[in-house]
């Protein structure tokens, strides 16, 4: 059975039956040649799914939903109610080092969580799988070309009993389109184990593994390209499936395609193309987390325009996006390795974050920054300290193993840059966070132009 949980098993042989053993065979030879293969004819169908908590091979939650409301919300409550069996004809399909592999629920929990036949981990993606007669013959017509490429003289097959339950009668199809290639034997057993030409050995459920054997020069006749044609006749209801098979994956892709672009487009701020401060808030709390991990030195700067607002009131709102504009394109020219994130705040303020970067570098940034921004010679008539746009910067470098907040270390930050404002604007300010009893900024001294 497809559930069954695989506690007791039983070994035949000669002298009788019983559950405390291991059977195994083994098969040598200096001309032995040994190939295999292996058909899995099932394809995800549907969005992606993220497993977002799971331990070993029990999944507490997948998009974060317990397992058992996302096969209600996506394959029905009359699914749900008769799981984990009645869920076999869906198996979840998941990718692993290039392989897709299918993998279904021997247990529900009565906290919801799933128990499944594969361990997985906690950002694995995943979609439901499909299969149709048309996928099942077309799989069946590769693992035949596939076989017979080997020239076998003889034919091993290992089918999962799970998928004899659901395909039914048509498993026939596959199983048959061997059988004329060479002498071939097998059984259908609760898993498959499967040694794949990269050297790893993967453990398969719901799939139909070959293994071929031939020794010495083979005097078996390869089959003819047209010999086996394991097609279905098309009837209108096979055409049907297929059609829509193709049309859900299609309109899956699409989709995707378009999710993809939508959050990229929730994550930048619409006039300057920056990260908005949703992205930049994200990305300020991924980088402390991990800088408090590894103690590599991550520094911080806020950029703001001086006399912004008089600029505004003097120019005009369309001067005044040209020249947040302008000043975006400065900071992407300046700030340009791919780990580094330049954000647009808010109004005239601009946040940078560098990774790895201790706090001699990231005064040498600002001041590219500062230094590029005058050079662009803006006008600015408002300004009480140029006559061009100039900016005033906050530097602040966490280093060490310190534990601290976001809002802690941006507080700070933003309180040099408010420095740099009272000490005459287009200037630098920075400093060092250290995180002790009592968290303390240690000053360096301020750089102006």
């Amino acid at each position: 059975m497809p559930d069954a949980p695989g506690e007791i098993t039983f070994v035949f042989t000669q002298d009788g039956l019983t559950e405390h053993c291991v059977a195994a065979a083994s098969i040598s030879g200096t001309e032995l040649i040994a190939r295999n293969a292996y058909n899995l004819s099932w394809v995800p169908i549907g969005k992606k799914l993220t497993i977002t908590k799971a331990q070993g091979p029990i999944v507490y939650s997948i998009d974060g939903l317990s397992p058992y409301d996302i096969y209600v919300h996506y394959l029905g409550q009359e699914v749900a109610d008769g799981l984990p069996l009645s869920a076999a004809d869906f198996p979840l399909i998941i990718e692993r080092d290039g392989i897709p592999m299918a993998i279904h629920a021997t247990g529900v929990n009565e906290d919801g969580s799933f128990h499944y036949i594969h361990d997985f981990y906690p950002g694995e993606q995943l979609r439901f799988g499909f299969c149709h007669a048309g996928l099942l013959a077309t799989g069946a017509q590769l693992t035949h070309e596939e076989v017979r490429s080997f020239n076998p003289q003889a034919i091993f097959i290992y089918s999962c009993v799970s998928r004899k339950w659901i395909l039914g009668a048509d498993i026939a199809v596959e199983l048959s389109s061997l059988e004329d290639i060479a002498p071939s034997s097998g059984f259908f057993c609760y898993g498959e184990y499967f040694r794949h030409e990269s050297g790893k050995t993967y453990f398969f459920s719901q799939t139909m593994t070959v293994l071929t054997l031939s020794e010495g020069d083979s005097d078996t006749e390869a089959v003819t390209e047209n010999e086996y044609d394991p097609r279905l006749e098309e009837s209108r209801q096979f055409r049907t499936m297929c059609v829509l098979h193709r049309l859900v994956d299609t309109s899956t892709r699409e989709i995707e395609s378009i999710n993809r672009e939508l959050a990229k487009l929730a994550s930048k701020d619409s006039l300057t193309g920056l990260a908005n401060r949703r992205l930049f808030d994200e990305t300020f709390t991924r980088e402390i987390k991990r800088q408090s991990r590894s103690g590599t030195p991550m520094s911080l700067l806020l950029v703001d325009i001086d006399f912004f607002k008089q600029f505004n009131d003097l120019y005009g709102h369309l001067h005044g996006d040209d020249c947040l504009r302008g000043i975006s394109q400065l900071l992407a020219k300046v700030i340009k390795r791919p780990s580094d994130t330049v954000a647009r705040y808010g109004g005239e303020e601009f946040a940078c974050i560098l990774p790895a970067t201790n706090h001699e570098n990231a005064r040498k940034v600002a001041e590219d920054v500062r230094s590029g921004i005058e050079g662009l010679s803006l006008p600015h008539k408002g300004s009480e300290v140029s006559g061009h746009v100039t900016v005033s910067i906050g530097v602040l470098t966490l280093s060490g193993l310190a534990e601290v907040l976001p809002e802690e270390l941006f507080n700070a930050c933003d309180a040099l840059l408010y420095k740099a404002k009272q000490n005459g604007r287009n200037r630098i300010e920075g400093a060092f966070f250290q995180k002790g009893s009592s968290g303390r900024i240690c000053p360096w001294p301020s750089l102006s132009k």
